[in-house]
C-alpha cells in the first residue's frame, strides 16, 4: 500500500493525489480499463498516472498546474483598465461601462476586478460625505443620541429648520431689499 504521509504534498493537492493513488491501487489488481470505468476517468489517464508514478513516485502524481494562466486580454485592454482605476478613479462597474462605451470592449466585472488585483492597484476609498448642508449647521446634523420609546418629550430632537444657512444658524436674518 502506498502511503501519502511519507511524502510532502501541498494541502491543496492532497485530495487529488489520494484519489489518484486509489485509482492506481485498483488498477494494479484489475487493470487500467476497469479502473477507469470504476472511477470515471479514461484508461489513457490511468496509464498516464501510472507512468508518472513509476517515474517519480508520489511526487509524480501531484498536479502540474501553472501558477497563473496566461492572460487572454490584450495588453492595450489591461492598460485601459489600469488607466480607468489610477487616473479616472473608476471602480469595476464604471470601468466596464467606460470600456464598452468609449473603447467598444465588453468584459465582465469579475474580469476587471481580477485585473485590478493582478495589477496591484489600490482599492478605491469611499469619499467622506459631510452630514447636512455644511459642517457648521447644527440643524442638519443628526442628534448625538438615538431617542428611545422611554425617552421623555423634552429630550427629543428639534425639527430641522427650512431656512438652513449659516446666517440663520447664528440668528441673523438676511434682509431682502
Amino acid at each position: 500500500m502506498i502511503k501519502l504521509r511519507d511524502v510532502q504534498v501541498r494541502a491543496q493537492y492532497r485530495i487529488r493525489v489520494r484519489y489518484r493513488l486509489m485509482v492506481l491501487e485498483y488498477a494494479s489488481g484489475h487493470g487500467p480499463t476497469a479502473a477507469g470505468r470504476r472511477f470515471g476517468v479514461s484508461a489513457r489517464t490511468v496509464r498516464h498516472w501510472r507512468a508518472r508514478w513509476r517515474a517519480a513516485g508520489v511526487e509524480g502524481l501531484v498536479p502540474r498546474y501553472p501558477r497563473h494562466r496566461h492572460p487572454r486580454l490584450r495588453a492595450e485592454v489591461i492598460e485601459f483598465i489600469r488607466h480607468a482605476r489610477q487616473e479616472l478613479a473608476y471602480g469595476a462597474s464604471r470601468t466596464r461601462l467606460w470600456l464598452q462605451r468609449v473603447h467598444q470592449v465588453r468584459l465582465a466585472m469579475g474580469t476587471i476586478q481580477r485585473v485590478f488585483r493582478d495589477l496591484g492597484v489600490p482599492r478605491l476609498r469611499a469619499p467622506l460625505e459631510e452630514k447636512g448642508c455644511h459642517k457648521e449647521c447644527l440643524n442638519c446634523q443628526p442628534p448625538p443620541y438615538l431617542p428611545t420609546r422611554r425617552s421623555s418629550p423634552s429630550l427629543s430632537a428639534a425639527p430641522a429648520r427650512s431656512d438652513c444657512s449659516p446666517s440663520a444658524e447664528m440668528g441673523v436674518l438676511s434682509e431682502v431689499s
